[in-house]
């Protein structure tokens, strides 16, 4: 049997998911939104993959999470505002599709 790093990374993606579960993923988005360090450009890095394998639910609270801190109504620093509405962009764009 050929060794297949796309489905090794599928399987690995799928364990994550079903050990941590996705509130790992949604509350990691809520606990960097306003930071002005990298750690927000690092989470947005490492969960981007993973988006198309969330839940609608998932994504809805991740979109509202992001919604809220663009409009101003959770407190924070904007420096990196437009990464998190490209990032909102693709989740939306996730949520078309579902």
């Amino acid at each position: 049997m050929k060794f297949n790093l796309d489905d090794a990374l599928d399987a690995l993606d799928a364990l994550v998911l079903s050990v941590l579960g996705e509130r790992v993923f949604t509350r990691a988005v809520l606990r960097v939104l306003g930071r002005s360090d990298d750690k927000p450009l690092a989470v947005m890095s490492e969960i981007e993959p993973i988006l198309p394998k969330l839940s609608k639910n998932a994504l809805l609270c991740i979109d509202s999470d992001i919604s809220a801190w663009l409009s101003g109504e959770t407190a924070g620093d904007l420096k990196h505002m437009q990464e998190w509405t490209a990032f909102r962009n693709e989740v939306r764009s996730l949520l078309d599709k579902q």
